[in-house]
This record gives C-alpha cells, structure tokens and sequence, in this order.
C-alpha cells in the first residue's frame, strides 16, 4: 500500500446505512471546532462528515496546502466553509468571525492588501487589493460555478458578480461576491473579494 493510499484510509468510514466504506470527497466541514472530513457513500450517494484523532492531522496539511494554492485558489473554498459554521443566537460577534477564520487570514492571504472582518447580523470577511489583483473571474467561475450578474448601486461602484459557496449540512449559507472595476470578462481581476454569511433563523 503506497502512502497516499495509508493516507486516504484515515479519510474514509463505513455508511451507517449500508455499511459500504465510503470515501473522501475533497471538501471538509466545521463542527464544534474540530475539522471534518466529507465522506461520500459509493451505494447510497449520501454524504455525512467523519472525523478521528489520526484523521485530524491529515486533515490540518491538507487545509493548509489547500489554503496556500496558487493553482486552485481553495483558501476561499475554505474561508467559505469555516464561515458557514457560524450560527445564532446569539449573533456572531467581530471576534467570533475571527476565532473561526483568523488563522487563514494572518497574514493576508492571496496578496491582498487588506482585509476586512466583521460579525453581527450578517458576518463577512473581505479581502483588497489596492496593488495588482490576484483572483480572476475565471477563476471564481471555476471554483464556484459562473456567477449571478448583480445591479449596481450607482454609476461609480464596482461590478459585483455572487457565488454560492457550497457547504451542505452546515448551519449557515455563504455568498461570495467579486467586486470588478470593469464589466468583468474572463481574465478581469477582482478588486476586493468578499464572502457574506447568511444566518439560519432565529428559533
């Protein structure tokens, strides 16, 4: 058995439905704290989170790669889904936010000049560029699917596109929007990126 095969072990668990071991799906999950594996059923197509002492540190190297890339951009996948784990009441305070991001956000990921974290009612985490942008429509399109036009508010704001950021089974949604200074095309560059928690209801 070679090492990412050893490695991939510690990913994967028997479906309590059917007993089939079911695998990892490349997507992870927040819940209590702890990171989670999403693990897909191979008969029943169900997905559920698994998480194990040994797992957990794989777990930890693979977020961290994944946040790093250059290639796939996945720190915002990953922004998304910590951000999703948030939930009320009550509402998620400015130091909530960044006891569950703050670790991919010191310091500024992806080249951004600054950044912008805020709880509240509607909790968002931004990122800007001031100098060269480094996220390409393209490149949210690949990651999220092609995003939704949205109105702008006058003639000198930015063009937004949104993006929901896939995160089954967590409390809240998260949108992404990028904020273009141009109608963006393909290899336009995003001047800020920013992801919005929508909150599950107040019980």
């Amino acid at each position: 058995m070679t090492d990412v095969e050893q490695t991939l072990d510690l990913l994967r668990s028997e479906c309590e439905t059917c007993g089939a071991w079911g695998t990892f799906t490349g997507r992870t999950q927040r819940l209590d704290g702890e990171t989670y594996a999403v693990v897909r059923c191979p008969d029943e197509g169900v997905e559920f989170p698994v998480w194990s002492a040994k797992g957990a540190a794989v777990l930890a190297s693979y977020e961290r790669a994944r946040a790093v890339s250059r290639a796939d951009l996945g720190l915002l996948r990953v922004l998304g889904e910590r951000l999703a784990t948030l939930r009320r009441p009550p509402e998620p305070t400015d130091d909530d936010v960044r006891a569950t991001v703050g670790d991919l956000l010191d310091p500024p990921p992806l080249g951004a000049d600054a950044v912008r974290l805020e709880g509240g009612w509607l909790p968002v985490v931004e990122l800007f560029w001031d100098g060269e942008p480094q996220v390409r429509r393209a490149d949210l399109d690949a990651l999220f699917g092609v995003g939704r036009w949205l109105p702008r508010v006058h003639p000198g704001t930015p063009h937004p596109l949104a993006y929901d950021v896939p995160t089954p089974g967590a409390p809240s949604k998260v949108v992404l929007f990028g904020h273009f200074s141009e109608v963006p095309g393909p290899e336009s560059a995003a001047r800020s990126v920013l992801l919005r928690t929508d909150l599950p209801p107040v019980p």
